[in-house]
């Protein structure tokens, strides 16, 4: 594959962090953009929890090579998790079942929420505005408050508070950023935060979901996501 790759460890459930490699990001973002701008494109929005106008649907079963891809980065996600969990396994069984777009624009928001019918789900960045917050004089102010704006990134909420003492966070948020893909339990609640940019400039993600199951004696589902 030839990407970065960190199991990120925030809380209980871990997160699997990929930056694609250049070949493999085109092979992704090319055919997502086409589907972008055709006018004939599936609103998938009706399925989704996002307060977001424009989420076509992105069907793998056209697109081989991109479902290829992220089936190898959730196998890898996996591998690194169960040898983190020390689970000896059998086998695998991927299917990345379902994938749409998300062209979110400014004041545009995903809520909290989870993904249901699968157990891994994934996002990767695929266009990110270089502008993508609010006025620059009330930013500074709150930076130099030691605040920083979360406009545009994604958090992922394990629970609403944590004490110091645990060692462990509540909640962990991530800036979006070009080619950078996230993996991680369906179950694990997440929202996507607004932004504002001046230019009408798109946020682009793509998200999809993924059915697995593990041959694993003597190990749970839930015990091997993390739970």
């Amino acid at each position: 594959m030839s990407d970065y790759y960190n199991l990120m460890k925030p809380f209980g459930p871990r997160i699997g962090h990929f930056i694609l490699n250049d070949n493999d990001f085109e092979k992704i973002k090319t055919p997502a953009l086409e589907v972008l701008n055709d006018p004939k494109r599936q609103n998938y929005g009706k399925n989704l929890a996002g307060m977001i106008a424009d989420e076509p649907a992105f069907f793998l079963n056209q697109y081989p090579e991109v479902s290829n891809i992220l089936t190898e980065r959730v196998k890898h996600y996996l591998h690194t998790l169960l040898q983190d969990w020390q689970i000896t396994y059998g086998t695998l069984e991927i299917n990345v079942h379902e994938c749409w777009l998300v062209n979110q624009k400014s004041n545009e928001y995903n809520p909290a929420h989870t993904h249901g019918g699968s157990n891994i789900s994934g996002v990767m960045y695929l266009q990110v505005p270089e502008q993508m917050t609010f006025k620059q004089d009330l930013k500074f102010k709150f930076e130099n408050a030691g605040r920083m704006p979360l406009d545009g990134f994604i958090e992922f909420i394990n629970a609403s508070h944590r004490e110091t003492t645990e060692f462990e966070c509540g909640g962990c948020s991530i800036p979006p950023t070009e080619g950078h893909l996230f993996i991680f339990p369906s179950r694990l609640t997440h929202t996507v935060y607004p932004f504002i940019n001046e230019q009408d400039e798109s946020r682009i993600s793509l998200s999809f979901n993924s059915k697995v199951q593990i041959k694993a004696p003597g190990a749970s589902m839930m015990q091997m996501l993390g739970a």
